[in-house]
């Protein structure tokens, strides 16, 4: 039992530390935006540099990186969901406020338990079902004065949107069984890879830069890189296989409340009540979601 509650702190731990460097990545995106740089580059050169920081990562620790053929496919499917999930919340920024943008993709959390518990992965749980109903209300009560959103377009939710369903299977094919074996480092490595590729196609398909053009975009290029590119899908991947897909993503819904602070510390976005009373019910459920489990049997929604 102890073994298991450090494991579950760990994990807690790691997918904190995810939430925080995927949550300043709106701001961060945007400010590069305002410097010039067009989302096909950006998205390029920060994968670039979360790939070969990554596989820097497995040679120097002699990582076991040769795994079945099947499972590299897999993996680089896993990369593809991730690669259309990244462009569309990518392409959703240049129509939302980026901390609206992260809260509509949230809605993967809803996709993940649900699916996990239809396919038998996740029982249901009192606990766990009140944890994601507080996370979506709380999420909910964020975007609830649509009127102050002057930014707000139908585009821009179709592309959160189309990104929280990729992230969502993305999540769930992580946590399968024939991913278990394998680790994260070594899946995060050839997401990166196909992820890499598939931007570089898509800029010189754009006819875009690469690279960046100053000293400025580099030293963004390489905080975005090194922190959502490298860090951030590597203790994702790891927190997956410590909490399991369902209680990773509700946990992961402290994203959004990192990204609406980074908005006012960056981009000086204005606080309101709605942001404030919402992200204290998402931290709420996090914090629910974590208590140890007490020793009694628990209690089910529903009794087979």
């Amino acid at each position: 039992m102890e073994e298991q509650k450090k494991k579950r702190l760990v994990g807690f731990a790691l997918i904190l530390t995810a939430s925080l460097l995927n949550g300043v990545i709106p701001s961060f995106t945007q400010k590069i935006l305002a410097l010039g740089l067009s989302l096909e580059t950006i998205l390029t050169s920060r994968y670039l540099m979360g790939a070969a920081l990554i596989w820097i990562y497995i040679f120097a620790k002699g990582k076991t990186f040769r795994v079945e053929k099947s499972n590299i496919a897999y993996m680089l499917a896993l990369g593809f969901m991730l690669f259309v999930c990244t462009s569309s919340l990518g392409e959703s920024y240049k129509y939302l406020p980026g901390a609206v943008a992260v809260i509509i993709g949230f809605s993967y959390v809803v996709i993940v338990v649900v699916i996990e518990i239809l396919v038998g992965r996740e029982k249901v749980e009192t606990k766990r079902v009140f944890c994601l109903l507080l996370a979506v209300a709380g999420l909910g009560i964020v975007i609830w004065p649509m009127g102050d959103m002057p930014h707000l377009r139908a585009l821009g939710i179709l592309f959160a949107l189309l990104g929280a369903f990729f992230y969502a299977m993305q999540t769930l094919g992580i946590g399968s069984k024939r991913m278990k074996d394998i680790q994260a480092e070594v899946i995060t490595g050839y997401m990166n890879l196909f992820i890499f590729g598939a931007n570089l196609a898509r800029c010189l398909l754009a006819g875009k830069p690469v690279f960046p053009d100053t000293m400025e975009q580099w030293g963004w290029i390489f905080v975005i890189g090194a922190g959502s590119a490298f860090i951030a899908p590597l203790f994702f991947c790891m927190a997956v296989k410590k909490l399991g897909g369902s209680d990773t993503a509700l946990t992961n819904t402290t994203e959004p409340v990192f990204a609406y602070f980074a908005g006012i510390l960056i981009m000086g976005d204005k606080l309101s009540w709605n942001a404030t009373l919402g992200g204290i019910l998402v931290v709420s459920s996090v914090f629910l979601l974590n208590l140890p489990k007490r020793k009694k049997k628990d209690l089910r929604l529903f009794q087979w």
